[in-house]
């Protein structure tokens, strides 16, 4: 079975505190389709491929959240036990630029829902 660093919810930090803990299951699900969310295209230097097309589709003028939960999909669908991504909900602060949502996400090990 997969397992992974556990990661603070609000502050995405490796959670030291009491001891270093790790997620498996339904959680490390969770926290992969979160991250890879959060992920910039070409962020990550070993796979550039790897993210959202933030510059391109979500930072520009009027965008079209169309085409932002079809680049959701398509990096959540990359994640291990996905099964399939539906219901998405954006939101785009116009003064910030910031863009957040829920995806109600369909796993191997059971459904639930992803804010980023």
């Amino acid at each position: 079975m997969s397992s992974d660093i556990l990661l603070d919810r609000q502050t995405h930090d490796i959670v030291l505190l009491p001891d270093l803990q790790f997620v498996t299951g339904k959680a490390l699900v969770e926290q992969q389709v979160k991250v890879a969310f959060l992920t910039r295209l070409g962020e990550w230097k070993f796979d550039t491929t790897n993210g959202l097309d933030y510059l391109n589709v979500v930072m520009v003028r009027d965008p079209d959240f169309d085409l932002i939960s079809a680049d959701l999909r398509r990096v959540g669908s990359q994640i291990p036990n996905v099964v399939r991504i539906q219901e998405i909900v954006l939101t785009i602060d116009d003064q910030t630029r910031e863009l957040t949502g829920t995806a109600n996400v369909f796993s191997t090990f059971g459904q639930f829902t992803v804010a980023f």
